[in-house]
Protein backbone atom coordinates (compact mmCIF):
# COMPACT_ATOMS: atom_id res chain seq x y z
CA UNK A 1 0.00 0.00 0.00
CA UNK A 2 3.20 2.77 1.16
CA UNK A 3 4.72 1.83 -2.53
CA UNK A 4 1.57 1.99 -4.23
CA UNK A 5 1.02 6.02 -2.89
CA UNK A 6 4.75 6.18 -3.28
CA UNK A 7 4.21 5.71 -6.76
CA UNK A 8 1.52 7.86 -7.24
CA UNK A 9 2.63 10.86 -5.83
CA UNK A 10 5.84 10.49 -7.73
CA UNK A 11 3.74 9.87 -11.10
CA UNK A 12 1.61 13.61 -10.13
CA UNK A 13 5.30 15.49 -9.60
CA UNK A 14 6.24 14.40 -13.14
CA UNK A 15 2.65 15.34 -14.47
CA UNK A 16 3.04 18.29 -12.47
CA UNK A 17 6.67 19.30 -13.41
CA UNK A 18 5.76 18.50 -17.50
CA UNK A 19 3.06 20.49 -17.09
CA UNK A 20 5.09 23.93 -15.83
CA UNK A 21 7.86 22.92 -18.67
CA UNK A 22 5.33 22.87 -21.52
CA UNK A 23 3.80 25.79 -19.87
CA UNK A 24 7.45 28.08 -19.80
CA UNK A 25 8.23 26.72 -23.50
CA UNK A 26 5.24 28.22 -24.34
CA UNK A 27 5.36 31.40 -22.80
CA UNK A 28 8.81 31.74 -24.45
CA UNK A 29 6.97 31.75 -28.04
CA UNK A 30 4.45 34.05 -26.91
CA UNK A 31 6.90 36.58 -25.60
CA UNK A 32 8.61 36.72 -29.06
CA UNK A 33 5.38 37.46 -30.71
CA UNK A 34 4.49 40.16 -28.46
CA UNK A 35 8.12 41.92 -28.19
CA UNK A 36 8.04 42.09 -32.30
CA UNK A 37 4.46 43.54 -32.08
CA UNK A 38 4.69 41.26 -35.28
CA UNK A 39 1.26 40.01 -36.75
CA UNK A 40 2.42 37.04 -38.78
CA UNK A 41 5.01 36.34 -36.13
CA UNK A 42 1.84 36.07 -33.69
CA UNK A 43 -0.32 34.16 -35.89
CA UNK A 44 2.16 31.84 -37.12
CA UNK A 45 5.10 31.37 -34.65
CA UNK A 46 3.28 31.05 -32.25
CA UNK A 47 2.11 27.48 -31.05
CA UNK A 48 -1.34 28.57 -30.23
CA UNK A 49 -2.50 25.20 -28.83
CA UNK A 50 -0.02 24.42 -26.88
CA UNK A 51 -0.49 27.97 -24.95
CA UNK A 52 -4.31 27.48 -24.72
CA UNK A 53 -3.74 24.44 -23.40
CA UNK A 54 -1.65 25.47 -20.92
CA UNK A 55 -1.61 28.56 -19.98
CA UNK A 56 -5.37 29.52 -20.80
CA UNK A 57 -6.82 30.75 -17.43
CA UNK A 58 -3.43 33.19 -17.42
CA UNK A 59 -4.03 35.23 -20.09
CA UNK A 60 -6.36 35.93 -22.91
CA UNK A 61 -4.79 34.87 -25.99
CA UNK A 62 -7.46 35.71 -28.28
CA UNK A 63 -6.83 39.41 -27.37
CA UNK A 64 -3.17 39.21 -28.47
CA UNK A 65 -3.82 37.00 -31.37
CA UNK A 66 -7.09 39.26 -33.10
CA UNK A 67 -5.29 42.22 -32.88
CA UNK A 68 -5.48 44.68 -35.82
CA UNK A 69 -1.82 45.44 -36.11
CA UNK A 70 -1.99 48.91 -35.46
CA UNK A 71 -1.88 51.60 -32.74
CA UNK A 72 -5.85 52.48 -32.95
CA UNK A 73 -7.82 53.47 -30.28
CA UNK A 74 -9.91 50.34 -29.11
CA UNK A 75 -7.03 48.12 -29.45
CA UNK A 76 -6.18 45.87 -26.01
CA UNK A 77 -3.61 44.13 -27.31
CA UNK A 78 -1.63 47.20 -28.11
CA UNK A 79 -1.42 48.44 -24.89
CA UNK A 80 -0.60 45.03 -23.69
CA UNK A 81 2.22 44.33 -26.35
CA UNK A 82 3.66 48.08 -25.66
CA UNK A 83 3.65 47.63 -21.65
CA UNK A 84 5.49 44.52 -21.96
CA UNK A 85 7.73 45.47 -24.30
CA UNK A 86 8.57 48.63 -22.18
CA UNK A 87 8.66 46.52 -18.56
CA UNK A 88 10.77 43.70 -20.30
CA UNK A 89 13.57 47.02 -21.60
CA UNK A 90 13.62 48.11 -18.18
CA UNK A 91 13.93 45.38 -16.10
CA UNK A 92 17.03 44.43 -18.29
CA UNK A 93 18.52 47.84 -18.58
CA UNK A 94 18.06 48.51 -14.84
CA UNK A 95 22.31 47.53 -14.02
CA UNK A 96 23.03 50.43 -16.88
CA UNK A 97 20.43 52.89 -15.69
CA UNK A 98 21.56 52.54 -12.09
CA UNK A 99 25.58 52.66 -13.16
CA UNK A 100 24.09 56.77 -15.08
CA UNK A 101 21.84 58.14 -12.55
CA UNK A 102 24.47 60.07 -10.52
CA UNK A 103 26.16 61.09 -13.66
CA UNK A 104 25.53 63.84 -16.45
CA UNK A 105 25.31 60.81 -18.72
CA UNK A 106 21.69 60.46 -20.74
CA UNK A 107 20.73 57.60 -22.34
CA UNK A 108 17.45 58.95 -24.26
CA UNK A 109 19.97 58.64 -27.79
CA UNK A 110 20.89 55.02 -26.96
CA UNK A 111 17.19 53.85 -26.32
CA UNK A 112 16.12 54.77 -29.69
CA UNK A 113 18.22 52.16 -31.11
CA UNK A 114 18.19 49.95 -28.03
CA UNK A 115 15.29 46.72 -29.33
CA UNK A 116 17.89 44.76 -31.67
CA UNK A 117 20.52 44.73 -28.50
CA UNK A 118 17.37 43.63 -26.43
CA UNK A 119 16.06 41.42 -28.72
CA UNK A 120 19.97 39.49 -29.09
CA UNK A 121 19.66 39.23 -25.14
CA UNK A 122 16.31 37.35 -25.18
CA UNK A 123 16.91 35.16 -28.23
CA UNK A 124 20.28 34.27 -26.70
CA UNK A 125 19.42 34.01 -23.17
CA UNK A 126 22.66 35.61 -21.89
CA UNK A 127 22.35 34.98 -18.18
CA UNK A 128 24.68 37.99 -17.43
CA UNK A 129 21.83 40.00 -18.15
CA UNK A 130 19.23 37.59 -16.63
CA UNK A 131 17.76 40.09 -13.65
CA UNK A 132 18.54 39.17 -10.03
CA UNK A 133 15.99 36.72 -8.74
CA UNK A 134 15.30 34.78 -11.96
CA UNK A 135 16.30 31.31 -12.80
CA UNK A 136 16.12 31.23 -16.16
CA UNK A 137 14.21 33.84 -19.07
CA UNK A 138 10.86 32.05 -19.56
CA UNK A 139 10.61 32.81 -15.53
CA UNK A 140 11.62 36.57 -15.82
CA UNK A 141 9.54 36.93 -18.78
CA UNK A 142 6.27 35.03 -17.62
CA UNK A 143 6.39 36.96 -14.40
CA UNK A 144 7.46 40.43 -16.29
CA UNK A 145 4.03 39.93 -18.22
CA UNK A 146 2.01 39.36 -14.87
CA UNK A 147 3.74 42.35 -13.77
CA UNK A 148 2.61 44.35 -16.59
CA UNK A 149 -0.98 43.26 -16.47
CA UNK A 150 -1.23 43.46 -13.10
CA UNK A 151 -0.27 46.75 -12.97
CA UNK A 152 -1.80 47.87 -15.60
CA UNK A 153 -4.88 46.71 -14.31
CA UNK A 154 -4.47 48.68 -10.99
CA UNK A 155 -3.70 51.56 -12.76
CA UNK A 156 -6.90 51.93 -14.72
CA UNK A 157 -9.28 49.43 -13.09
CA UNK A 158 -9.76 47.38 -15.90
CA UNK A 159 -11.82 44.02 -15.92
CA UNK A 160 -9.05 41.22 -14.87
CA UNK A 161 -11.09 39.00 -16.95
CA UNK A 162 -12.00 40.84 -20.33
CA UNK A 163 -9.19 43.12 -19.83
CA UNK A 164 -12.02 45.45 -20.93
CA UNK A 165 -10.81 49.34 -19.57
CA UNK A 166 -7.24 48.75 -21.33
CA UNK A 167 -7.87 49.67 -24.61
CA UNK A 168 -5.01 51.85 -26.25
CA UNK A 169 -7.63 55.21 -26.41
CA UNK A 170 -7.76 54.74 -22.58
CA UNK A 171 -4.16 54.27 -21.56
CA UNK A 172 -3.06 56.67 -24.37
CA UNK A 173 -5.76 59.47 -24.17
CA UNK A 174 -5.00 62.65 -25.53
CA UNK A 175 -4.74 65.60 -23.69
CA UNK A 176 -3.50 68.93 -24.83
CA UNK A 177 -3.60 71.23 -22.20
CA UNK A 178 -3.00 75.01 -22.22
CA UNK A 179 0.60 76.70 -20.43
CA UNK A 180 -1.78 78.24 -17.99
CA UNK A 181 -3.84 75.44 -16.94
CA UNK A 182 -2.41 74.26 -14.09
CA UNK A 183 -2.53 77.79 -12.11
CA UNK A 184 -6.39 78.04 -12.60
CA UNK A 185 -7.66 74.70 -10.99
CA UNK A 186 -11.33 73.96 -11.59
CA UNK A 187 -11.07 76.34 -14.37
CA UNK A 188 -8.71 74.77 -16.07
CA UNK A 189 -11.11 72.78 -18.48
CA UNK A 190 -11.61 76.54 -20.38
CA UNK A 191 -8.26 76.43 -21.57
CA UNK A 192 -7.98 72.80 -21.84
CA UNK A 193 -9.25 70.78 -25.62
CA UNK A 194 -11.21 68.13 -24.92
CA UNK A 195 -10.02 64.97 -24.11
CA UNK A 196 -10.46 62.15 -26.48
CA UNK A 197 -9.77 58.73 -27.03
CA UNK A 198 -5.73 58.68 -27.72
CA UNK A 199 -4.35 56.57 -31.22
CA UNK A 200 -0.96 55.79 -32.82
CA UNK A 201 2.42 56.35 -30.56
CA UNK A 202 6.64 57.41 -30.76
CA UNK A 203 8.22 56.48 -34.15
CA UNK A 204 4.93 56.57 -36.00
CA UNK A 205 3.46 58.41 -38.74
CA UNK A 206 0.83 59.62 -36.40
CA UNK A 207 3.41 60.88 -33.62
CA UNK A 208 1.41 60.52 -30.16
CA UNK A 209 1.33 60.41 -26.23
CA UNK A 210 -1.14 61.50 -23.37
CA UNK A 211 1.01 65.01 -22.99
CA UNK A 212 2.80 64.60 -26.41
CA UNK A 213 2.28 65.05 -30.33
CA UNK A 214 2.66 66.39 -33.60
CA UNK A 215 2.02 70.41 -33.00
CA UNK A 216 1.20 69.96 -36.95
CA UNK A 217 0.07 68.11 -39.54
CA UNK A 218 1.37 69.57 -43.26
CA UNK A 219 1.21 69.04 -46.47
CA UNK A 220 2.26 71.19 -49.38
CA UNK A 221 1.89 70.64 -53.07
CA UNK A 222 3.52 73.07 -54.97
CA UNK A 223 1.31 73.66 -58.38
CA UNK A 224 -1.54 72.01 -56.56
CA UNK A 225 -1.87 74.08 -53.70
CA UNK A 226 -5.46 73.93 -52.88
CA UNK A 227 -4.87 70.11 -52.22
CA UNK A 228 -2.44 71.20 -49.25
CA UNK A 229 -2.98 69.81 -45.77
CA UNK A 230 -2.86 72.25 -42.29
CA UNK A 231 -4.42 70.15 -39.32
CA UNK A 232 -3.44 71.90 -35.74
CA UNK A 233 -4.96 70.95 -32.70
CA UNK A 234 -6.40 73.99 -32.07
CA UNK A 235 -7.81 77.25 -33.06
CA UNK A 236 -6.89 80.46 -34.79
CA UNK A 237 -8.26 82.70 -31.40
CA UNK A 238 -6.60 82.34 -28.10
CA UNK A 239 -9.87 83.75 -26.51
CA UNK A 240 -11.17 80.57 -24.54
CA UNK A 241 -14.94 81.63 -25.26
CA UNK A 242 -14.35 82.38 -28.63
CA UNK A 243 -16.25 79.89 -30.93
CA UNK A 244 -12.54 79.79 -32.95
CA UNK A 245 -10.40 78.71 -29.70
CA UNK A 246 -11.18 75.03 -30.50
CA UNK A 247 -11.81 75.19 -34.10
CA UNK A 248 -10.23 72.60 -35.80
CA UNK A 249 -9.34 70.54 -33.04
CA UNK A 250 -11.56 67.30 -33.67
CA UNK A 251 -10.60 66.96 -37.48
CA UNK A 252 -6.59 67.01 -35.70
CA UNK A 253 -8.25 64.28 -33.34
CA UNK A 254 -9.85 62.49 -35.66
CA UNK A 255 -7.23 62.43 -38.53
CA UNK A 256 -8.99 64.44 -40.81
CA UNK A 257 -8.10 66.64 -43.36
CA UNK A 258 -8.48 70.61 -43.60
CA UNK A 259 -6.97 73.11 -46.23
CA UNK A 260 -4.03 74.59 -46.29
CA UNK A 261 -5.27 77.69 -48.04
CA UNK A 262 -7.29 79.84 -46.46
CA UNK A 263 -11.12 79.49 -46.83
CA UNK A 264 -14.01 82.27 -47.30
CA UNK A 265 -13.10 85.23 -44.24
CA UNK A 266 -15.72 85.01 -41.77
CA UNK A 267 -14.98 88.69 -39.73
CA UNK A 268 -12.65 90.98 -40.99
CA UNK A 269 -11.08 93.72 -38.53
CA UNK A 270 -10.09 97.38 -40.29
CA UNK A 271 -7.58 99.97 -38.56
CA UNK A 272 -7.48 103.16 -39.62
CA UNK A 273 -4.61 105.52 -38.96
CA UNK A 274 -5.37 109.05 -37.07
Amino acid sequence: MINKIKYFLILILIIFFSYSFTAMYSFHQLHKGIYFNDKQLIENYVDWQSVRGNVKNYINIEILKKWSNCACSESIAYTLSRRYRSTIINSLLTPIYNGVKDSKLSLSSALRGIEPAIWQLLDKESTSWLPKGFNSYEQFLIASYDETKRNLIKQYNANPETMKGLEWGTVNKLKVQHPFAAQIGPLAGLLNMPEIDGFGDSYMPAVQASKFGASQRLIVRPGNEEMGILTVPGGQSGHPLSEYFEAGFMQYAEGKNTPLLPGEAKHTITINAE
